[in-house]
């Protein structure tokens, strides 16, 4: 009985993994996420300390890289991503 309850909550949590839904598939969430990328890169331009983060794929002035980054990524993902960058850019800023 614990097996058949185990492979059915393993089949659920595979079938939301899988889920189109999941990916950050969707073109508005892609354009915003592209936007705000693109907004880092250019306050990263801004700040002199911040200059050795310019030139990665993390902070890519081009706003198409982002955007196309998209539907490969799960939404955590993609939130994740820039939440990195906002870390880079504080610890730059501020350093």
């Amino acid at each position: 009985m614990n097996s058949i309850r185990f492979a059915a909550i393993a089949a659920a949590a595979l079938a939301a993994i899988a889920s189109p839904g999941v990916r950050a598939a969707d073109p508005e969430f892609r354009r915003d996420y592209a936007r705000s990328a693109v907004e880092q890169v250019h306050r990263a331009e801004h700040i002199r300390t911040c200059g050795y983060l310019l030139g990665s794929g993390r902070f890519s002035p081009d706003w198409q890289a982002h955007y196309n980054w998209c539907p490969g990524a799960h939404h955590h993902e993609a939130d994740e991503e820039g939440a990195r960058r906002h870390e880079a850019l504080e610890r730059c800023e501020f350093h």
